[in-house]
């Protein structure tokens, strides 16, 4: 599964329309990380999510189309390199949005962070509309679902305790409600995303 990220990254780096921000990978989660994130669940972890963090464990990748006027005139206010892993959940640096994004950060990023300075003064939902109920008190949420992609194409991605599977909630709000699908899915649909993306680049299409 390294492979597929390693040649998404090659292929940015011979984009002469590109500009690669960063691409960093972390390292394989360690069989205690495992250990955790199978407790987390209530049992096994999913294969394809195993195989993510055993294969792969933590990826950054980050770009601009070159000719994006968000970018041209303003090309030293963007962040270069390796950035701290959370730095996407937030997806802006005064309002410098890349137009290329998918970092999933390690597990003991996912297992480990407190959500709730993030929450604060935002409706999360688990079930049902966001004009009903329940809602969830931000201190209940990391007991629920564990936030593992912080990406500028699905927003709050997270895992639901011991299905294996995954939920996307909007921005505005945590709504949890609608479809749930597996993790390998959600990987391919952002990378899909991720290289549309770059086709529009090289088009010089730039309206993400």
């Amino acid at each position: 599964m390294r492979d597929v990220f390693a040649t998404l990254i090659e292929e940015l780096r011979a984009c002469p329309e590109v500009v690669l921000l960063g691409a960093e990978f972390g390292p394989p989660a360690s069989a205690e990380a495992l250990a955790r994130l199978a407790s987390w669940f209530g049992g096994r972890v999913p294969d394809d999510v195993r195989a993510f963090y055993a294969e792969v464990g933590a990826v950054q990748i980050r770009w601009m189309a070159a000719k994006s006027p968000r970018y041209v005139g303003r090309e030293d206010e963007y962040l270069r390199g390796a950035v701290p892993w959370t730095y996407a959940l937030f997806d802006t640096f005064e309002n410098k949005k890349e137009d290329g994004v998918l970092i999933l950060p390690p597990l003991d990023v996912v297992l480990e962070r407190s959500w709730e300075d993030l929450m604060d003064g935002v409706d999360i939902w688990i079930d049902g509309e966001t004009d009903e109920g329940p809602q969830v008190e931000p201190g209940d949420f990391d007991r629920s679902v564990r936030i593992f992609d912080f990406s500028s194409f699905f927003d709050w991605p997270g895992f639901f305790r011991a299905t294996g599977r995954v939920g996307v909630g909007t921005d505005h709000g945590i709504d949890w409600a609608g479809e749930r699908r597996t993790f390998r899915a959600h990987l391919d649909d952002s990378l899909d995303e991720m290289r549309g993306r770059i086709e529009a680049a090289r088009r010089g299409d730039v309206s993400f």
